[in-house]
């Protein structure tokens, strides 16, 4: 980066030679396959950017990662994605081989952790009791590429103090539009919509609100638990906007957040993101802070619950209320009886045949393996058994001491709220498999651990001067 900053005719001339090269290369791709042309030209594009400023073209996958599943329609194929994961893995390996940077001993830990953790995933696939290679994959890629997004962000977050509030603003954005298309589903259903459902691996059934034939909201998301995973992150990431005081479209696109993860009617995600939430307040708000707010949140609750119970009288809100009442009584909640039985009679005999590096990557991925886990916890345990589960925990309990030791800082508390979500949504489903949710989940706790210490006690990684920015 240094050297083309230096030399600026050769920063104009190589990227027009590179694009030449590379767009025949994705022209003769084209003949073979429309879906993978498509994903070798977003990864170039992707690249060309980061010639000038990686974090540009880590905003820029931000922005461009959920739409992947549409591309996917429109070429008929499933490769469009492999451009962005690509991109992650250049990106990783770019920032690991470039210049050291210097992290205090928890947030090094936790970023050591996270690429451990996707090396694990990598060894899985040769599990002798799991998925063939491709299937393997397409499970390392759901669950375990992301994690790359821990030491990405952290390393840019140290050379570019900006990038967490940048990123912030960059998964809102990318929020609402995805909100918005998911309000306008449940409204009225378009023909991509129902090819998106036809694309999936999954059926129509998790797609519409359990006990009905009423959709959730998805937007062009491969699922509705993707899509919200994806509005907890920008619930919380608005939230905290809200309680710095800072009027800007991140307070105004709240609602929108909050009506589409309503409408999107995954129990698990109401859980996750109000446990989110409350987790956010507590750590942002004095004690004599939060008793105003929660007089206020009293009186808007008492307007938003009048303003719902209209709603349920509609066609469209009925079925979700019936999901929420479901919640009070968890003896009328189907879905809870079938995971507790499936846990009991499957996945507990299971786990007890191969404790310890279970069954490889992918086996309890939902339409991939054979297991279905409904829980982070024991989807581990059904893919690498113990040893991946010591892993990731020393992994999370060492990231979640970096933020604590950061946690006047905006995006550690953002990290930390998201991650007490995660963990409560995640007792009832695999929420780390949804993408993209969960590439910005890490990011977010990526840049979070990869700021400094309010001390100052961790020295910079780049001399003064000197930045990546672009």
């Amino acid at each position: 980066m240094t050297e083309l900053r230096k030399h600026p005719s050769t920063t104009r001339a190589r990227p027009w030679l590179t694009v030449s090269v590379l767009a025949t290369l994705a022209a003769s791709i084209a003949l073979l396959s429309p879906s993978l042309a498509a994903g070798t030209t977003l990864l170039i594009g992707l690249l060309l950017v980061g010639l000038y400023s990686i974090p540009a073209a880590l905003l820029l996958l931000v922005l461009t990662a959920p739409w992947a599943s549409v591309a996917n329609v429109i070429t008929d194929g499933r490769l469009v994605p492999l451009g962005l994961d690509l991109c992650l893995i250049v990106l990783t390996a770019s920032l690991l081989l470039s210049e050291r940077a210097q992290f205090d001993r928890t947030a090094t830990i936790g970023i050591a952790g996270a690429s451990m953790t996707a090396l694990l995933g990598i060894v899985g696939m040769f599990n002798p009791r799991g998925l063939p290679l491709l299937g393997g994959m397409e499970g390392f890629r759901a669950f375990f590429l992301p994690l790359l997004a821990v030491p990405v962000g952290a390393h840019l977050a140290r050379r570019s103090p900006g990038l967490p509030r940048r990123l912030r603003n960059t998964i809102a954005a990318a929020a609402v539009l995805i909100a918005l298309m998911g309000i306008r589903q449940v409204v009225s259903v378009s023909p991509i919509d129902m090819a998106i459902i036809e694309h999936s691996q999954s059926g129509i059934l998790p797609f519409e609100i359990t006990g009905t034939n009423r959709l959730r909201a998805f937007s062009p998301l491969p699922g509705p638990f993707h899509f919200g995973f994806l509005m907890m992150v920008a619930i919380v990431i608005a939230t905290a906007s809200s309680l710095e005081g800072t009027r800007n479209s991140l307070v105004m696109g709240l609602p929108v957040f909050l009506g589409a993860i309503t409408l999107n009617a995954t129990r698990l995600n109401w859980l996750g993101t109000s446990s989110a939430v409350l987790v956010l307040l507590v750590l942002s708000l004095r004690r004599s802070q939060l008793i105003r707010l929660g007089a206020r949140l009293a009186v808007v609750g008492a307007v938003v619950a009048a303003v719902f119970w209209i709603l349920l009288q509609t066609d469209v809100i009925a079925p979700i209320g019936g999901l929420a009442t479901s919640m009070l009584d968890p003896a009328t909640n189907s879905s809870l009886v079938y995971r507790l039985l499936g846990w009991q009679h499957d996945v507990l005999p299971a786990i007890g045949v191969a404790p310890w590096t279970g069954y490889g990557t992918g086996m309890a991925k939902d339409g991939l393996g054979p297991f279905t886990s409904h829980n982070v916890v024991l989807k581990i345990l059904l893919e690498g058994g113990a040893l991946l589960l010591a892993v990731f925990i020393v992994t999370l309990l060492a990231i979640v001491t970096a933020l604590l030791r950061r946690r006047s800082q905006v995006a550690a508390r953002v990290g930390l709220a998201l991650i007490v979500g995660v963990l409560v949504a995640g007792m009832f489903g695999p929420i780390l498999d949804t993408y993209p949710g969960n590439l910005y989940f890490w990011l977010l706790i990526g840049c979070a651990i990869g700021s400094e210490l309010p001390d100052g006690s961790t020295a910079p990684a780049t001399s003064p001067g000197r930045s990546i920015e672009g």
